[in-house]
Order: C-alpha cells, then structure tokens, then sequence
C-alpha cells in the first residue's frame, strides 16, 4: 500500500507535495480526488485525467501567491516511483513530482 503502512489516501488529508520545477520546495497539498471519489463523468469528457493506481491522487497544492495554489493531477505516492528525482539540497522526502505521508515527528529545520 504506502510506505508506512497506514491508510489508502483520503480526500481532505494534507500531505507533502515535490514540486517538479524551480526550487523543488516540499510544499503543503490537500488530496482532492482518490480512486475512490473519481467521478467517471469528467474522465470520459477530458476534463480531468484517470488515476493510475490506488496511492495516485489529484491535489490541491497550497501556496502563499495570490491564487492559492494549484492543482497537480495524477500525482504518485512516492513508494510507487522506483527511483525518485531527489532536489540535491533536500535528498530528504517526496521526489520531485510525488507526495508523501506529513511526518509528524519531524522537528522544524529537519532535525528530530
């Protein structure tokens, strides 16, 4: 399932998003859209694409800018990619493009 052995991802959650560009910064993101939630409507129109497996979900990525943020579709957990591309000054967390449970016991700074 995940890598932590938890629970199938849940619209609602927050949880660490890698961007993909830039900085590569771990940002928050709210899952907006699981396997479980997908309305099969605006996938067979092209509205919004399918989700490859289970741990992939659509998120709302939250940022300080004016808009608020946005959305990032068919997003891996970061268990489900083989080799992910790490940002060399963060080599810890999500690869660019993943999201990845909130480590809670994580201090500030990355200490813990």
């Amino acid at each position: 399932m995940n890598d932590h052995n938890t629970h199938p991802p849940t619209i609602g959650l927050i949880v660490h998003y890698r961007g993909k560009v830039g900085a590569m910064a771990i940002q928050p993101a709210m899952i907006v859209t699981t396997t479980d939630t997908l309305e099969p409507g605006p996938v067979e129109a092209g509205d919004i694409p399918d989700l490859d497996t289970d741990m992939h979900v659509h998120l709302r990525v939250l940022t300080a800018s004016e808009a608020g943020g946005y959305t990032e579709y068919n997003v891996p957990h970061v268990s489900d990619v083989a080799e992910p591309d790490l940002h060399p000054r963060w080599p810890e967390g999500p690869g660019a493009g993943t999201w990845a449970w909130r480590d809670l016991n994580r201090k500030p700074g990355g200490g813990r």
